[in-house]
C-alpha cells in the first residue's frame, strides 16, 4: 500500500512539482531498500513523513 502513494502523488501534482515526487519516492526507495537498521528505518520514515507534511502544506496554502 505504502508504495501505491508515490503514484498517486504524482497524478495529483502539476509537472512543476515533479522533483519533490522524485525525492518522495527515492526515499521510499531507501527505507525498503537501506533500511537495515533500526536507526535509518527511523530516520528514512521521519524523512518520509517531513515530505507527506511539505506536501499537505503547499496544497493547503
Amino acid at each position: 500500500m505504502l508504495l501505491d502513494i508515490p503514484s498517486e502523488v504524482g497524478r495529483a501534482t502539476s509537472d512543476a512539482h515533479g522533483v519533490r515526487n522524485e525525492a518522495w519516492i527515492g526515499h521510499v526507495t531507501l527505507f525498503f531498500e537501506y533500511g537495515g537498521s533500526m536507526v535509518q528505518q527511523a530516520n528514512t520514515f521521519l524523512d518520509v513523513v517531513i515530505i507527506l507534511v511539505f506536501e499537505l502544506g503547499v496544497r493547503v496554502v
